[in-house]
């Protein structure tokens, strides 16, 4: 602890007190329900020590599932003001026993809400900065769309030209290794706006489409969530632009087949990783991209071709959970595209006993629980679109373009759900924008003036 700081019981707590940590874990929080995963993302809390699969994880509050058992609070990212004593009565009731406090000399007003808002840091008028930075993001963002866009065109372009031709040329791997260069240069710049972008634009299952989009959704949690950057994050582009380049191998009525296959169909289709990883042997491409083209549809309990997990690497790995995701969130002849919250908790059932838990969890955190450019229906009517994902990407940062009517709102405001002066606004679901947005989504998203 710190010189300033002392534990006390929750019963001792004063108003004006600056909790630190919370000592004791109460025995509604030993099994994490959605009531638990709501209070301890409200307050920002980081280095959750989490029991789950028959391992202890060290977890931020945003990367909770239900069903997780907590074993440690962990760390307050930054404290929180005790403003009045039915603050206190309600952390008693919940089962808290002892906290780290500073204690304070401040006046608070009796009509606090229930816990304040971390403590702003000193001469930072509270809310004004935070939410000028929100607006902020959401200005650079919209600012690579068009750019974004235009990167996706020349991914396919390159792709359907190399699909047709069934072979490689000088024009075709420079064209590659350009195209890897700029999607890890705007991935570094913004690496969500290809992300909405996606989400935006209207979706293909054609394999070209398919892998421009597998591709972005691999680079931008590679920046994000390990640490990728630079060549490397070139490199890893072009292995997931590549990743079904064996398909080319296959009959086009195959691939561009619709509804259930043969098992002779299957069986076929089945080769084209191994088709994959012969091509990029054959004209010298590296290891990592040939693992990426061959074992991208291996899983822990089989999957294709048969390898051990182990063997399989991270790269190839991550490209399975986006080949699974853009297959979801695409549209197919026979069936509409799934929305993305939805498509993330499939992921999450899927990474029990399928693909990677901790790359999973890091997709989900690079993508967000609802995706930047997803639709969302607030409890009020509104319809929004998610443009940021603040302390907290359960309870996104939204902007509200229907009313509940369904009328076209002109006044755009920027709402940050996980602000306490909002906890009383509600998501109530995730929507299919395509229900709610037929048309122009991404010119909106894109002039959209907050």
């Amino acid at each position: 602890m710190q010189p300033n700081e002392i534990t006390l019981p929750v019963l001792e707590l004063k108003p004006g007190m600056l909790i630190v940590k919370f000592l004791d874990v109460p025995l509604r929080f030993h099994t994490i329900d959605s009531w638990g995963m709501a209070f301890l993302r409200k307050f920002i809390f980081i280095k959750l020590k989490i029991h789950r699969g028959g391992q202890e994880l060290m977890l931020d509050a945003d990367e909770l599932l239900l069903g997780d058992h907590l074993l440690d609070m962990g760390l307050l990212s930054d404290p929180v003001r005790v403003n009045h004593e039915k603050n206190i009565q309600t952390l008693s009731k919940t089962g808290f026993g002892q906290v780290i406090v500073i204690p304070g000399e401040k006046t608070v007003k009796a009509e606090a809400a229930p816990l304040a808002e971390p403590e702003p840091a000193a001469g930072k008028k509270e809310g004004t900065r935070a939410h000028e930075a929100q607006v902020g993001h959401l200005h650079a963002l919209q600012d690579r769309l068009d750019w974004n866009a235009e990167v996706a065109q020349k991914g396919e372009k390159i792709l359907a030209d190399l699909y047709s031709v069934n072979r490689f040329d000088r024009g075709h791997l420079k064209g590659l290794i350009e195209l890897g260069d700029e999607m890890a240069q705007l991935v570094e710049v913004n690496p969500h706006a290809g992300n909405a972008r996606i989400l935006l634009e209207e979706q293909d299952a054609v394999t070209h489409y398919h892998s421009v989009e597998v591709a972005q959704c691999v680079v931008s949690t590679s920046k994000m969530s390990l640490g990728y950057g630079g060549k490397n994050l070139a490199t890893v582009a072009i292995g997931a632009l590549m990743h079904d380049i064996g398909k080319s191998k296959l009959p086009a009525y195959l691939t561009q087949k619709e509804g259930q296959f043969t098992d002779q169909e299957r069986e076929t289709m089945h080769q084209h990783p191994l088709y994959g990883a012969k091509i990029l042997r054959h004209y010298g491409f590296s290891n990592l991209h040939i693992d990426m083209a061959r074992h991208h549809h291996v899983t822990r309990t089989g999957g294709y071709p048969q390898v051990p997990f182990e063997k399989v690497g991270q790269m190839a790995r991550l490209t399975a959970i986006a080949d699974i995701y853009q297959g979801m969130t695409a549209t197919r002849g026979y069936k509409s595209e799934e929305i993305p919250y939805k498509a993330m908790q499939t992921l999450l059932k899927l990474a029990k006993n399928q693909t990677d838990l901790g790359l999973t969890l890091a997709f989900i955190k690079s993508m967000g629980v609802y995706p930047i450019g997803s639709t969302l229906a607030l409890e009020d009517g509104r319809v929004c679109f998610v443009v940021g994902f603040g302390s907290n990407s359960a309870r996104p940062q939204v902007v509200p373009v229907l009313t509940g009517e369904r009328h076209q709102i002109f006044h755009h405001e920027l709402i940050d759900l996980s602000s306490p002066i909002n906890q009383g606004l509600h998501v109530n679901r995730a929507v299919p924008r395509k229900e709610y947005l037929p048309k122009n989504a991404f010119d909106l998203f894109k002039n959209l003036e907050v």
